[in-house]
């Protein structure tokens, strides 16, 4: 068991998520964070940053959603289930965007390393969905 399953698992909140899948889900979400904002800036250091503005803007959009997402899922004290559907749903368009944007140009490979993990995290968090509780 990781550090972070362990924190998972020892918090006093009741669970109602796999304890295993939600940290799947923050480890890739922090990692598409990481990798998108690298690839964002790997893209500006192009002689091509000018067409790649779409690349860019989608890499930083998942960054900072993807972040945001992996912060949100740690938090388990009364949680607002609709606001963390809504969350993680717009996680997993931000990263298959993102990814579709890294696809357009195989020649960049920090695009493509970034493109195979926001697919990851887009997998992750649609997997996420369908274990999320749904708010009467």
């Amino acid at each position: 068991m990781s550090h972070l399953e362990r924190i998972l698992s020892a918090h006093p909140s009741p669970r109602q998520v796999d304890v295993e899948l939600l940290a799947a889900c923050v480890r890739a979400c922090f990692e598409a964070a990481q990798l998108s904002t690298a690839a964002a800036d790997a893209c500006l250091a192009t002689e091509r940053a000018s067409e790649l503005s779409r690349c860019i803007r989608a890499n930083l959009d998942c960054a900072e959603l993807t972040a945001a997402t992996g912060r949100l899922l740690l938090r388990q004290t009364a949680c607002g289930w609709d606001v963390l559907r809504s969350q993680v749903d717009a996680c997993a368009a931000a990263a298959r965007v993102a990814a579709e944007e890294c696809e357009r140009d195989p020649s960049l490979e920090a695009c493509q390393v970034a493109a195979a993990h926001a697919r990851r995290c887009a997998a992750c968090c649609n997997e996420l969905l369908e274990a999320l509780p749904v708010e009467a």
